[in-house]
């Protein structure tokens, strides 16, 4: 689908966008913005061309509440800064780095309670900040490595409701020593413990 495509589009009230083919380019995201204000939902892990501003133009968007994205789309401070989308309570990041001042970037935008990561590689110290964050109260991890040492890190989300580890190394013994630290989570994915 290109932007083209879309213009035709313009005068249905869509509230969901999902950019999983397309030659919709980085560029185009400002039009596409007046064109579809009411989105809720963005998913453009396919964007095409330069990244020049990433993903700044959709924060205008006042009702966005869920963005699907590469992870390559969003780095610790400008130009994607995610303090900008101050709607946004879901965000998912497909494979890639997650960089050490992220989880912080993520902290200060109280809105984002909910993060799904899929095939993270964390930077040197991001694993770290995430396990320290106070707003996420939902964190969904897949095709990562892992163990139950470092699951065991996430017990310090305070906030935190409901686990989902897919295809990690953990362990039923992890999963379940996490359970007795954390009865108020709900453990879901490779092992299922309700809270």
């Amino acid at each position: 689908i290109s932007i083209e495509a879309l213009r035709v589009l313009r005068s249905l009230p869509l509230t969901h966008l999902a950019l999983s083919s397309t030659q919709v380019k980085y560029a185009d995201l400002p039009e596409l913005v007046t064109l579809f204000p009411l989105l809720e939902k963005f998913d453009g892990r396919r964007l095409q061309g330069e990244m020049g501003a990433g993903l700044s133009p959709l924060a205008e968007l006042s009702h966005l509440e869920a963005m699907i994205v590469d992870a390559r789309d969003i780095t610790a401070g400008p130009p994607h800064h995610l303090a900008q989308f101050e709607t946004l309570r879901k965000l998912y990041l497909y494979y890639g780095q997650f960089p050490t001042g992220l989880a912080a970037e993520l902290e200060s935008l109280s809105g984002i309670t909910e993060l799904y990561l899929i095939g993270p590689n964390f930077k040197e110290g991001a694993f770290s900040e995430l396990c320290d964050n106070t707003t996420l109260q939902r964190l969904e991890i897949e095709e990562w490595p892992g163990s139950d040492t470092e699951i065991m890190q996430l017990a310090g989300m305070e906030n935190l409701k409901r686990l989902r580890i897919r295809g990690a190394n953990w362990t039923a013994v992890g999963a379940q020593a996490f359970h007795e630290l954390r009865p108020d989570v709900a453990i879901y994915g490779d092992f299922s413990i309700p809270a």
